[in-house]
């Protein structure tokens, strides 16, 4: 899948008091398990009943049709796709936004603090030696402004990224609850 994660989280309340879950089969219910599995790492499901039937492995039985009532069709490929898992994927894309801004700021603040930068970083697992040619010397961030909101607005003002804004808006909206 196009997000990378390889997993996504599975709340055992929800589960366990989820109406249509609870009016599963045991059929039903391993059914909608693996074709969630599916969708988060694909995407989404196909909507045709046969191309289901071989992702269950050849299972025809009446468990397809109880974890079908879990999936809606997607406006943009003509699948069918599961709301939660979408909002998990969201939550995801968004936790990911923030740190990266946060790891973006960090490296500011760790690298622009001092009146000058330091010019490289110290080598790992080399020789103390000044005579040592296998230092690798890393660039410095470019200066930046000074004040973390100010960086943080600049690049949540750059990107176009919906997700990347919903998560910085987020962000601002707990810092202004605190």
């Amino acid at each position: 899948m196009k997000n990378g994660s390889p997993a996504f989280q599975f709340y055992p309340a929800d589960w366990l008091s989820d109406e249509r879950v609870i009016s599963m089969s045991m059929a039903g219910e391993g059914v909608y398990v693996h074709l969630l599995c599916y969708c988060w790492r694909e995407g989404s499901i196909p909507a045709d009943r046969s191309a289901i039937v071989v992702l269950c492995k050849g299972y025809n039985g009446p468990g397809i049709d109880e974890a079908l009532t879990c999936f809606v069709p997607s406006r943009k490929c003509g699948r069918l796709i599961n709301r939660r898992v979408e909002s998990e994927r969201r939550k995801q894309e968004n936790f990911r936004k923030l740190k990266q801004i946060a790891g973006l700021d960090g490296a500011r603040k760790r690298w622009h603090t001092h009146s000058t930068p330091i010019p490289s970083a110290m080598a790992k697992n080399s020789s103390s030696s000044s005579t040592s040619s296998s230092i690798s010397i890393l660039t410095p961030l470019p200066p930046l402004r000074k004040g973390g909101r100010k960086y943080q607005r600049k690049i949540a003002g750059s990107n176009s990224d919906p997700a990347y804004r919903e998560a910085y808006e987020n962000k601002k909206a707990k810092e202004g609850k605190a």
